[in-house]
């Protein structure tokens, strides 16, 4: 009878399995079929790793064919269930039962293979794509998603796409410390300084700090890679506007040539109404910047918002602007707007029972039930808001 083989031995073999060098795994097979009966069993792991997800067609159908014999159809049924999603999820269009069910069967068996994963760049690469589908396409198990990416960095520390991906996630759901966002940015950059969106989104993620002038200087970065981008211009001009002073002026060029290039592009208007409204006070050439936005994108959720609060903190509309913000967040329910929205209806209207509604969404939107103040929110709007919820938890004693 053949001796066992000892645990480093194992480990060896296994190495060779779970290696992308070709003639390694080739290597590794050989020396399975030559090793002493029930070595394979041993080593089931990472033979359904390459059954399923090795680069190599060839490979696969191999592997599998071997595994089937071992085990039969109705122990392979288990296994194809669970590794379904990362051949099955690309062709569905929308978020269904069925994408749910892939997800749910593959993570039935996830765990019992997460650290081989860990030891394979390409394999943990297959987690980046789903957890990309999941997250851009379908927008769903964004708890997943995060997981997902960090299983492909952990074993791909330098992978651009992955970097991107997990800092735009976590920017987003705000679930990591802001530093470490920040940090996969500039990897992103370290990697590929031309990759504009990542200078993009370290400008908004700067913006959200009240940095407005690192902002600035990540919005002109991304200007050089794209420099006719409409977007990146228009961001340059918000905050422009924000750091005032010399900026207005550039920012007043950007928006009046962008009128004049995208006359069609809803968004460029309401730029240019901001402008009308925060620099040049020009209230009602606002008000027509806004209404010819929203020409072109009636629902558009900014357009809307802004417009309504113009109404409601500069032209004294009330109703017009309450009716206004309320379609606004039917589209967006933004904290920013709902903090305003809940703040004007206690002021203007004592209107306590759409007051409240409005506030258990606010409630509803933050971690932990409690409100916290969003980046936007001036320091006026911020008090008016905090006094407004007093009033009203002692009208309704909302706790």
């Amino acid at each position: 009878m053949a001796k066992k083989l000892n645990l480093q031995e194992l480990a060896n073999l296994s190495r060779l399995l779970l290696s992308e060098d070709e003639s390694s795994l080739e290597l590794g097979l050989t020396l399975l079929l030559n090793a002493p009966k029930g070595t394979a069993s041993v080593l089931n792991l990472e033979l359904i790793l390459v059954a399923y997800l090795h680069p190599n067609p060839n490979w696969q159908s191999k592997v599998y064919a071997w595994l089937l014999e071992a085990h039969g159809e109705q122990k392979m049924k288990v296994w194809n269930e669970g590794f379904k999603i990362f051949s099955q999820l690309r062709f569905y269009n929308e978020y269904t039962l069925a994408v749910r069910k892939l997800v749910i069967q593959h993570e039935n068996i996830r765990g019992e293979f997460a650290d081989l994963i860990a030891n394979n760049r390409h394999y943990s690469l297959h987690y980046r794509d789903i957890g990309k589908l999941l997250h851009y396409q379908y927008k769903e198990h964004l708890d997943l998603v995060e997981i997902y990416y960090r299983i492909a960095l952990a074993a791909n520390p330098n992978d651009e796409s992955t970097l991107f991906y997990l800092a735009h996630l976590l920017q987003v759901q705000r679930t990591a410390p802001v530093d470490e966002v920040i940090s996969y940015y500039n990897q992103v950059l370290a990697i590929n300084p031309k990759e504009s969106n990542a200078s993009l989104n370290l400008g908004l993620l700067y913006k959200k700090l009240g940095n407005y002038q690192k902002a600035y200087t990540c919005y002109k970065e991304a200007l050089k890679i794209r420099p006719t981008s409409k977007v990146y211009l228009r961001n340059i001009a918000s905050i422009c506007i924000l750091i005032g002073g010399d900026y207005i002026e550039e920012a007043r060029q950007i928006i009046k040539d962008l009128t004049q290039t995208h006359p069609n592009d809803a968004l460029v208007w309401n730029t240019w109404a901001d402008y009308l409204w925060n620099s040049a006070r020009k209230y009602r050439e606002a008000e027509a910047a806004y209404q010819r936005g929203l020409v072109i994108e009636p629902d558009n959720a900014y357009l809307l918002g802004n417009l309504g609060e113009l109404y409601i903190d500069e032209l004294g509309e009330i109703d017009k602007g309450l009716e206004l913000y309320e379609k606004s967040i039917r589209q967006e329910p933004l904290v920013y707007r709902l903090v305003v929205m809940i703040t004007a209806l206690v002021e203007h209207k004592k209107d306590w029972t759409r007051a409240k509604k409005y506030y258990q969404q606010l409630l509803a939107s933050n971690i932990n039930h409690k409100v916290e103040r969003d980046y936007a929110l001036r320091d006026d709007q911020w008090d008016s808001f905090l006094i407004a919820e007093q009033v009203l938890k002692e009208h309704l004693k909302i706790i």
